[in-house]
Parts: C-alpha cells; structure tokens; sequence
C-alpha cells in the first residue's frame, strides 16, 4: 500500500560552472524531475531543485527515486563549493524535516 511522503533537492552556488555541471548530472540521473535554474536577484547565485518523484512511499518508482537520489547526493557530497538541501515534506505522518544537506 504504501504512504505519501515528498522528497526534494534544492542546490545553489555562485560558481557557474560547479552549477553548470550539477544541473548536467542532475538531468542526467532525473531528467525531466529538474526545473529550470533560477538566478537570485541580488550576489549571482543560481539554484535549481529535483522535483518529488510523486510516488508513495515503498512502490517501485518510490525506491527508484531513492536510489537515484542517493546517487546524486553522493555526487554533491564530492564537492565542497555547492550548497544543496534535502528536504521531506507532504508526509501521511505530517513529518516535516531536512535529511541530508551541504551544512550538515
């Protein structure tokens, strides 16, 4: 059966290249799950997030999704220069928290 629970990664850095190159490894491992990247309006800085895969929580597309979010996660931890968030959210349980990030 399964319950509902979102996952997103939101990641940003004033280095274009360093986001040049985790939107092109983002696309890569999600595809279409990747928005456009965004410019701030003020210090340069650019972010795009992965969107939830939509699925409940131990379907198919669900362990999926956490497979190639923890493959992507791992990618990020490579680098010292991105800042990016985990983030869960729309929880059955109404469980809100950050479950991996740059500052963590």
């Amino acid at each position: 059966m399964g319950y509902m629970v979102h996952h997103t990664i939101v990641v940003s850095s004033c280095i274009d290249k360093l986001l040049d190159r985790a939107y092109s490894k983002a696309v890569e491992i999600f595809g279409d799950q990747v928005s456009n990247v965004v410019e701030s309006v003020v210090n340069n800085y650019r972010s795009f997030f992965v969107a939830p895969d939509g699925s409940k929580a131990g379907w198919k597309e669900s362990e999926d999704g956490d497979e190639r979010r923890n493959r992507f996660v791992e990618w990020l931890d490579g680098s010292t220069s991105l800042d990016w968030v985990e983030v869960q959210f729309a929880d059955d349980n109404r469980e809100t928290k950050i479950v991996g990030g740059s500052d963590l």
